[in-house]
Parts: C-alpha cells; structure tokens; sequence
C-alpha cells in the first residue's frame, strides 16, 4: 500500500490491527489482519522461518487461551547492493490497506471511490479534470463511519445525499463547502439536484432502554433515511473483506483523525520466574503448547494422567525433567483448566475466566520479597529505612532493578473503551481465518526495564476505608448515572486511593528521572480478597532493547529520594488549575469519559492514556489523597 517506517512496539499499541495509520506520504490507511502477517513484501509468499517470531509466556497464554505469542517482525535489508542478504526473515512487512477509499478532487470537487488495495497517489478521474488536462492529485475524505461492536466503514455519501439506505441515482457526487466553518459548511451534491449538508453526522441522538441496557442512537443511522433505520453491516474491512456479516449496531459519522476512533484491547504481565512456581519454565511452556491437547484428551475421557503417559508423547523434550516437576505442573495446568471448564461453555461470558486480581497476585508476591534471576531483579527496603513520615502509610518500598513485561494485542473496540463482546469475538476479529488451538497465536511484544514498587500499609488502608466520610465519597460515587456499568472492584475507595496516588506519582516522576511521561507506566495491585489481599502499585518504565532502561527511575525509589518525591506529589495533589471547578463537579454528576472520575482533570492527575494499567484515566479522585479544605478526613495521608 506505502511503504512507512513504524515501530514494532507501536504495532501492538497504539497501531494495531484494525487501527488508521497515516504513512509518511500521506495517505491514510488501516492496519491489516494477522492473516497476512510475516509475508516477504517482493514474493507475497509466507515466510519459511516464522519460528525465529514465537515465544512464550505461559500465565498470558493461559489469559488468553492461545498456543503462542509472535513478536511483530523486523524488516531486514540489504546494507549495500554487493552484500547477499541470505537469512529467511528478510523483506517482511506489515500489510496496510488504503482507507477511507472515498476521496475528492481540490479542483473539481468530485468524489471518488477506489480499491482498499490502491497504491499510491491517485490523479482525479472526473470529466472536467480530464478535458482541461489537469493532473490533480486525490485527497482521501476526512468522514468515515464506525460502531461500537469495533466495525468500521466508509461514509455512505450516496446515501446520505439521497436519504435513502438502498439510492439507484447513478449520479455523480461533489464535496462542497459553503464558506461556512465546520461540518455545518460542508455539503454533498449530486448531479440529479439532491444536496444534503453533514451538519449532523458527528452527533448523538436519544438515549433508549432496551433489555435493561441504555442504547445510544446516532443521528447517521436515524436520520439518513426517514424510513428505515441504517445500521452496520458487521464488514471488517482491515481483513481485506467487505462482505456483510451480521452486526445491527447503530452507526456513528466520525472524523478520521478522532481519538476514539481505535481503543487497542492489550493484556500485559510481568514476567514471574519458574522458581517462585517450583516447576521450570520450559515445563510450562510444554505443558501450554505441544502437550497441551494430549492432556486435554485424557482429561477428557478421565484416563490416568501420569508422567509415563506424558513421557509417550514426548519423551526428548520430558527427559531432563524429573516425575516430581512433571507432577507439579500436571496440577498447576489442570487447576486451571478446570477453571477454564466451568466458564468456557457460557456464551455471554465477556471477561477472562481468572480475575484480574488472581491474575496480579503471583507478580505482587514477586515484588513482596529480594530476588535476582534472569527475569527480575528486585531489593526490597522496609519502610524503617525511609522517613518516618511515611511509616504509616507504606510498609516497603521494592527497588526493581530488572523486570520483563509481555504486551499481547487481543482485539479492539472503537467509540470507547467499553465492549459487550466476548474476548473470543475480539480474538477472532483479528483475522479471517480462524485456527486450531494448535496453531493459534496473537501478536506480542516483550519489554525490558526497571521500576519503583510501593507496598501499602494494610492496617492504615482497612482503617481508611472505615471512614464514614470515604464511604459516603465512594456512595457518590457509585450513584452517578452512566451509559454502561462500570468495573466493580474498581468502584472501591481502595482502587481510587491507589490509582490516584500512581498518576500523581507519575506526573512528579517525569521531572525527576528523566523520562516522559508516555514512558512511565503503572500497574495497580488492589484486591479485597482475604486469600490474596493487596494495596500496591508498581511504576515503571521499559523498552524493547534487551537491556532494558538506565537506571534514572529505580534510583528515585531509594531512601532519601522517594520521600522527596512522594511528599512533593502529594502537596501538588491539592491544587488544580482549575479548582474550585474540578473539586465540585465531582459532587455533581463526576466528570470524564462515563462519569469515572471524581475530582481528576488535564490538569492535575490524568497521564497518557498508554501509562494508565487498563482504566483509560478513570476511576481517580485526588480527594483521597490529601483531603480538601472542608473534609480533611477524606484523605488517606496526613502529612
């Protein structure tokens, strides 16, 4: 389609499958499915060595229920003409396709539709250009249209112009602006003498109940026909097909360059060394790929599982593992797959089988302790070593030294953040064919790095959540009219405290450590849980370069620096730029996407949208913090 230079991360979030990209020469384009990843850009044909791309990470596969991960390839060339270039990855792309196909001529005005795989500039066609001997160059249109079930489409111009969901006019069609700003001055004319102005196509309509769900209208679907409604016809258009599937949701006109256009769906974990399991990592890796199905088939038909059956199956791979670890990981995999069972059939299951706060609670045991291995590095201080301002609060601090994170793309939605659609629907969106388990991957990416883990004191938190005024605040809170019901376990003054404390923390890190903010990330570790009870959060940074980040973050966690940072953070919490405004919308109505936050703004707690740990920037509230003037007990610190 162009040949654009992208990052590899970048193809995972924020440029993944499904996404709008604009290559270097300007033409606007959508990421393709997974189905032609890993094809040589001169022959089309699949590269023979894709092996040298998978890895794995067996807690994520497990989440996500595939075989393996694939890293997004590199594109390798040829440093001089007289050098041969023998290795088989070479010249592998990432496929992109032209869209929107719609575009229009500066000159005469008139609309046009290409092919999805048009490459290049395209001169304008009309009769007009062609009879004075112009050769102007097409602008792709800036209106696209998507729904909420991640389906994307080209703008229905015709349809539009005509009011019609099924126009025969065969006429043909011009973008013309009026002189007037903004959509308002825009208008699509055909030559049969309809014309129709775009005023309305970015705009919602009445919000209805159906099935206990509130459902909103767009006014491109209402409005475009008097007579009929005009809803998605379910194409997936980033997989190379416009064939109609089933779909039903309502439309919504979108710019093309409009932040909510691509929410990427992404799992991430820390990686947890095979000690703290006491089963070796490859093991697992065995286990969740080659011998999964083996195992899966006795299970089934209740045979005896034992490390002889297994060793049958594949006795090279299992010789240098004892029956003890075979035994181990026999029961590590059947408990969860006994999990998987008892959820695997329910067909209105959105969410993961284990809970994001089971899933959480092998990496916050990790970070509780020291440890040195390959895969993480980790001196933890007790709080005594710090001021003892902060001894009420925290009860360690852990110096990350070394970690690895493992990014998986899974799917996407568009409009916003929330999705009714199982995590198998997003999966398969991903490609038009679908596999076998055996075969069934999703693109991933592993980063190195370091960072700073924050232990809260459990004692002092339960107490703060006993609070008659910090339940009140949370009451609000929860009361709040909304579109779509937010994540419970979210909706806790624990989960707020916690959140708000880490953006905050990050917004007074960037100054210190020398990163940016779109390089810090946080993961929160909340869960109320008696048998896996947390209150942490872990901020940092990392990078695809085997070695990881240069050490100006976990520097900022020693003593001496942290209480620094931290005290700065919290006094820079109680103000905002936009106090006292941001203090009382959070008692009428909250603010941001949904109404997930309470008092949290621009301006003083939200961070890049890529370091928030799968919220969006929501669920915060700053008031948790330090309190405010007229309720000081609404804050957890006191200092």
């Amino acid at each position: 389609m162009s040949e654009s230079p992208i990052r590899r991360g970048q193809l995972i979030v924020p440029f993944g499958v499904g996404s709008l990209y604009i290559g270097k020469d300007g033409i606007g384009m959508i990421s393709a499915g997974l189905d032609h990843w890993y094809k040589k850009y001169d022959t089309n044909q699949l590269t023979e060595d894709v092996d040298e791309f998978k890895f794995n990470e067996w807690r994520l596969e497990r989440r996500l229920k595939v075989n393996h991960f694939r890293r997004p390839p590199d594109y390798r060339i040829k440093k001089n003409k007289y050098e041969k270039l023998s290795e088989p990855n070479s010249y592998l792309t990432i496929p992109y396709l032209r869209f929107p196909t719609w575009s229009f001529c500066q000159f005469c005005r008139v609309l046009q539709k290409v092919g999805l795989h048009q490459q290049g500039h395209l001169e304008c066609r009309s009769k007009t250009c062609r009879e004075k001997g112009y050769k102007n160059q097409l602008i792709q249109v800036p209106l696209v249209m998507v729904c909420q079930n991640g389906h994307i489409e080209d703008f229905p111009w015709k349809e539009w112009c005509h009011r019609s969901t099924s126009p025969k006019c065969e006429g043909t069609m011009k973008l013309i602006s009026s002189g007037n700003p903004g959509l308002d001055g825009q208008f699509v004319n055909c030559d049969c003498g309809k014309s129709r102005s775009l005023g309305s196509v970015l705009t919602e309509g009445k919000k209805i109940k159906e099935n206990d769900k509130t459902i909103t209208e767009y006014r491109l679907s209402t409005d475009l026909d008097p007579d009929n409604l005009f809803l998605c016809q379910g194409k997936e258009l980033w997989n190379g097909s416009e064939e109609h599937k089933t779909c039903g949701q309502h439309l919504k006109g979108s710019l093309r360059s409009s932040n909510n256009i691509y929410f990427a769906l992404h799992e991430k974990c820390i990686q947890v060394p095979s000690i703290n399991l006491d089963i070796p990592e490859k093991l697992l890796s065995l286990m969740n790929g080659k011998l999964r199905q083996t195992i899966n088939l006795l299970h089934k038909y209740k045979l005896e599982l034992t490390p002889e059956n297994l060793r049958n199956e594949a006795f090279e791979e299992l010789e240098e593992f004892n029956d003890t670890q075979i035994i181990n990981s026999l029961n590590n995999f059947l408990n969860i797959k006994n999990i998987d069972e008892k959820k695997d059939n329910d067909e209105n299951q959105v969410e993961f089988d284990e809970s994001e706060e089971k899933f959480k609670w092998p990496e916050y045991q990790l970070f509780l302790d020291n440890h040195n291995s390959n895969e993480v590095r980790v001196i933890n201080y007790n709080i005594d070593k710090y001021n003892s301002k902060f001894h009420k609060y925290f009860k360690s601090i852990g110096i990350v030294k070394k970690l690895i994170e493992t990014k998986a793309l899974y799917g996407f939605t568009r409009i916003d953040m929330g999705s009714e659609l199982r995590v198998r629907d997003h999966k398969n969106m991903l490609r038009k064919e679908q596999l076998t388990f055996t075969e069934t991957w999703l693109p991933a990416i592993e980063n190195s790095g370091e960072g700073i883990f924050i232990e809260f004191n459990l004692n002092t938190i339960k107490e703060f959540e006993k609070r008659s005024s910090v339940q009140e605040r949370v009451k609000l809170f929860s009361s709040f009219n909304r579109d779509r019901e937010p994540e419970i376990y979210k909706m806790s003054s624990r989960y707020l405290l916690l959140h708000s404390f880490s953006h905050v923390l990050i917004n007074t890190l960037i100054y210190e450590c020398g990163y940016g903010a779109s390089s810090l990330q946080e993961r929160i570790y909340c869960s109320h849980d008696p048998n896996n009870e947390m209150a942490g959060v872990l901020i940092y940074t990392a990078a695809t370069d085997s070695e990881g980040t240069m050490g100006g973050l976990v520097r900022n966690g020693l003593p001496g620096n942290f209480e620094k940072i931290a005290l700065k953070a919290l006094k820079t919490s109680q103000w905002c730029s936009t106090d006292p405004v941001c203090y009382e919308i959070a008692e009428n109505g909250g603010q941001g996407p949904n109404s997930l936050n309470m008092s949290a703004c621009h301006n003083c707690t939200l961070v890049p949208e890529t370091s928030c740990d799968g919220s969006f920037n929501c669920y915060l509230d700053r008031t948790l913090l330090m309190g405010k003037v007229d309720a000081d007990d609404l804050g957890y610190f006191d200092i």
